[in-house]
């Protein structure tokens, strides 16, 4: 495994995580599942937003 494939693929799974607990959250608050993948859509966005703005991470 390449540095960039390593990096890309660290980047993937990160992002699985966040969109899956987003979505178990939404679930477990009694939303449906297309409510949920929304707020999951949401998370990432939100997350994107913060790392644009703070400068990075």
């Amino acid at each position: 495994m390449g540095f960039l494939s390593g990096v890309k693929e660290r980047r993937q799974a990160r992002i699985a995580r966040i969109r899956q607990r987003a979505y178990d959250k939404a679930i477990a608050a009694g939303k449906t599942p297309e409510e949920a993948d929304r707020a999951a859509d949401r998370a990432l966005r939100k997350r994107r937003a913060v790392l644009i703005g703070g400068g990075g991470s």
